[in-house]
């Protein structure tokens, strides 16, 4: 269980860091505005020292950053649709009966998926101590555990798309 846990906190840190970079490349022009003397004098005004830091900081931090959310969210959506894979499988096996309504599923897996993220990934921050020591890992272990989360992604992505085709 314990390889599980690390595992799905390496698919967590994964989506932050894709959400970091995407986002980087976004808001890129973004910090080159905060570079013009006029915007620079209008927010040292304000007592803005460093708009850069502040927005980096605001975007990119593991705690309350807005990246940390869409990661987050980006985590129940692929765990929701790994469970509603699993229940379409179930359907299909004639292990549940094909009639279940389409809003039960959907009630339950987003129940097991919001508890199963919260307990394994949420609670007490769990997740920054797991992201500290994937900051201390070796570039090219991070890289192999990247793919390898991102592979996982994708057969989760096919899979639930598949079952889904199914039904």
């Amino acid at each position: 269980m314990k390889k599980i846990v690390w595992f799905w906190n390496f698919v967590h840190y994964s989506l932050f860091l894709f959400f970091k970079y995407c986002g980087d490349i976004i808001t890129y022009p973004l910090f080159k505005i905060f570079n013009i003397g006029k915007v620079k004098d209008g927010y040292y005004r304000k007592g803005v020292f460093n708009p850069k830091e502040q927005v980096s900081n605001a975007l990119n931090n593991p705690t309350y950053g807005t990246r940390m959310m869409f990661a987050g969210a980006g985590l129940n959506i692929l765990m929701l649709l790994l469970l509603f894979g699993l229940f379409n499988l179930l359907k299909v096996l004639n292990i549940l009966p094909k009639d279940t309504p389409i809003k039960t599923a959907i009630i339950i897996t987003i129940l097991i998926a919001l508890m199963f993220n919260y307990f394994l990934i949420f609670k007490g921050d769990s997740y920054l101590d797991y992201f500290r020591e994937f900051n201390e890992m070796k570039n090219r272990k991070r890289i192999a555990n990247f793919a390898l989360s991102a592979i996982i992604c994708m057969l989760i992505l096919s899979f639930s798309i598949y079952m889904f085709l199914l039904t």
